[in-house]
């Protein structure tokens, strides 16, 4: 195995699910994490950073393993995330899959069969 990645299903105080606009496409927030910083300090950090928000609840849902790469994927509930030119939230029930990686699809797939 050679990479390790998180999925965050990100979900706000709203029930939104918040995706991230990359060429394009919206897709669910992925970082590349070390193996020596726990999973949950990792997802803090991140969320941190990226969305200037706080976590409240992280649940790991499941894994997959693909082209060498090891995906966790995390339900990660935040406070308010703000929307921006690349940031955007929707209700999990109308994301529009044309326009959304595998990944997010996956994702919306897993989260739908847990309900």
């Amino acid at each position: 195995m050679n990479t390790i990645k998180h999925i965050l299903l990100l979900i706000d105080d709203n029930g939104k699910i918040v995706l991230k606009k990359d060429d394009n496409i919206w897709r669910i927030p992925d970082f590349e994490v070390s193996l020596k910083e726990s999973s949950h300090h990792a997802i803090i950090r991140y969320i941190s950073s990226e969305f200037n928000s706080r976590v409240k609840d992280i649940v790991k849902l499941e894994h997959k393993f693909e082209d060498n790469i090891m995906y966790s994927l995390f339900l990660v509930k935040t406070d308010n995330v703000e929307n921006s030119s690349s940031v955007r939230k929707f209700d999990p029930e109308f994301v529009n899959l044309d326009n959304v990686c595998e990944n997010t699809k996956w994702a919306l797939d897993v989260m739908k069969n847990k309900k």
